[in-house]
């Protein structure tokens, strides 16, 4: 820390040190000519000012420090002060300051300060601390969050929900009377009456950008971000072309049959996946995107398959930062998918049982009695939301950077994941990305980047896989939930077919997360 030195002629600087001091100290210098023997005959120099014997100790040959009486008034002090400017061996004095560790904000947020929140700060979480010194957002960052909608009035998202749209048409699946309008809350998305309501866009939002420092519940990556609301999934899910839909309102492109959107979205959250590769319908709209400036972040899926042999849309599509999961000893989830198309991985948590509850991802829900509360739950679809709260902080310190510089910033500063054995698909390089998230050490490399930087690795464009395009998706595979107690698929999130009139094809839309649990 910086220490200001002060005029030994000016009686207010010498005042404005005594209020600036940490300490009752006073540093001491001794001139040239009197030192190193004149700091050793100035080991009586409290006696003679009148302080404790033994009150003062060296820092170097020339200098040291002189400790004063607790509750010394500031009369007094000054007067020390002045004696010691009048010496005719002393060079100057300054006051003995309060260094602090150069730790960024700390929120106090409960569940941060306890460390629920272990995918943000724990030994297997993301480092954002050093990222938090950087930036904690702004107050103009746009994040889109295009799932099952939201629950607005959840007091841990105060002022941080923008006006959305709610793209789900189909009267079956979209449990508020279907039709596309301009309310995207969340009417719940349980197939069966007998099944829990996921609030998987609430739960989602809250990770991205959960109200901060406001000293209940959790702590979002970025504190300042809105998170713009888009309704795509209903009941058990959504169509592939209301999602491509939904992408392109939320990032500001004209759709006809909707108003404009006035907050176009400069991130893209998509914690969902369809089985199969990616079609060209996906791959147009992502372009467009592209063009845009739009950045799409996507779930890889959980159903721990090789992404090359059983591919996920859009994970697989170029253009797009596919997200696989870790547990909460930093290794791959076992329900992620890995491969090839993976550009980065982050927590997701893992819940083996019902004792490993806390081993799973924090964040927002609405309880079965209806008032609004915590719950924890795992699943790619959170360790995407991660990467999209902390690409949106890299875009706080640079609004410059494209998907393809975040991509790179990501990759070169990610940390190995932990590989137990020779088989995990870990092993296997570039199966789990360039390895987990580091915040920290991304807001650095973002803060400095500029494009073309020398000495950056060079990778494949985000999120490129294959790009067939089957006639129908597979049943099972990727993007299948599963539960908290036993790893197993929760068949309360099977999709209904939805005929999709803009592809001619089936496609099955889902959330990449796992059953919650309180």
């Amino acid at each position: 820390m910086k220490k200001n030195a002060f005029s030994l002629i000016s009686l207010l600087a010498i005042l404005s040190l005594a209020q600036t001091a940490l300490a009752e100290g006073l540093i001491v210098r001794l001139k040239a000519d009197n030192a190193p023997a004149g700091i050793i005959a100035a080991r009586n120099l409290p006696e003679q000012l009148g302080l404790r014997p033994g009150s003062m100790k060296n820092i170097s040959p020339e200098i040291a420090v002189l400790d004063l009486p607790a509750g010394i008034s500031a009369a007094e002090r000054a007067n020390l002060e002045k004696q010691l400017v009048g010496r005719a061996d002393v060079a100057y004095i300054q006051a003995d300051r309060l260094v602090r560790p150069m730790a960024g904000p700390t929120p106090n947020d409960p569940f941060f300060a306890n460390n629920s929140q272990w995918s943000l700060s724990g030994p297997a979480g993301i480092n954002v601390g050093p990222a938090w010194e950087r930036s904690t957002g702004r107050a103009d960052q746009v994040i889109a969050v295009i799932d099952t909608g939201i629950l607005p009035a959840h007091p841990d998202l105060g002022g941080k929900v923008l006006p959305g749209y709610d793209f789900v048409s189909n009267t079956d699946t979209a449990n508020d009377g279907g039709g596309w309008d301009s309310d995207p809350t969340d009417p719940g998305d349980a197939v069966a009456a007998e099944e829990p309501n996921s609030w998987h866009g609430t739960f989602v939002s809250g990770i991205i950008a959960a109200s901060s420092d406001n000293s209940i519940g959790m702590a979002g990556v970025n504190w300042m971000a809105r998170i713009l609301p888009v309704r795509a999934l209903g009941k058990g899910g959504g169509s592939l072309s209301e999602l491509l839909i939904a992408m392109r309102w939320a990032a500001g492109l004209h759709v006809e049959g909707a108003p404009d959107n006035p907050n176009p979205a400069r991130i893209l959250n998509l914690s969902l996946g369809a089985d199969g590769g990616c079609g060209q319908a996906e791959q147009e709209v992502l372009s467009e995107l592209q063009q845009k400036g739009a950045v799409v972040i996507t779930a890889a899926g959980n159903a721990a398959s090789r992404l090359q042999d059983a591919p996920v849309t859009p994970a697989v599509c170029p253009g797009v930062i596919t997200v696989a999961a870790t547990d909460r000893q930093g290794q791959l989830a076992p329900y992620s998918n890995y491969g090839s198309s993976v550009s980065i991985s982050a927590p997701g948590g893992y819940m083996a049982g019902s004792r490993d509850v806390a081993n799973g991802i924090l964040s927002l829900t609405l309880n079965t009695d209806e008032t609004y509360g915590y719950a924890y739950n795992a699943g790619t679809s959170f360790s995407t939301a991660l990467v999209s709260g902390v690409a949106s902080l890299m875009l706080a310190v640079n609004p410059q950077l494209t998907a393809v510089d975040l991509n790179r910033i990501l990759r070169d500063s990610a940390v190995p994941i932990q590989v137990s054995e020779a088989s995990s698909p870990c092993a296997t390089p570039g199966n789990c990305g360039a390895g987990r998230l580091d915040a920290g050490a991304a807001l650095a490399r973002a803060q400095s980047f500029t494009a073309g930087s020398a000495g950056q690795t060079q990778y494949p464009a985000p999120g490129q896989g294959p790009t067939t395009s089957p006639a129908s998706a597979p049943s099972g595979g990727g993007g299948g939930c599963v539960m908290a107690t036993d790893g197993s698929t929760d068949s309360g999130l099977i999709l209904l077919p939805v005929l999709l009139w803009l592809l001619g094809r089936l496609s099955r839309f889902r959330p990449h997360a796992v059953a919650r649990r309180s």
